[in-house]
């Protein structure tokens, strides 16, 4: 999980994640680009949440989830 984090502030900064600057449920919303390595394509998701990008690192599919759970750290 401290990995996925590490990996998820990495791709913020690069521009791979961009926030929307919008709000659902008061939950932000993210832009998240992935590039087809077999055909070089760029796919945008808009209005994604952190949660699904998240779950994206961990398992290399995107996937809208609207059952999605907020996870609380403490």
């Amino acid at each position: 999980m401290i990995k996925s984090k590490i990996i998820y502030a990495w791709m913020l900064s690069a521009g791979i994640v961009q926030p929307m600057h919008e709000k659902n449920n008061d939950r932000e919303l993210y832009v998240l680009y992935v590039i087809d390595a077999k055909t070089e394509q760029v796919y945008a998701y808009e209005h994604a949440y952190e949660e699904e990008i998240m779950e994206y690192i961990e398992s290399g599919d995107f996937e809208y989830e609207s059952n999605l759970k907020v996870k609380n750290e403490k």
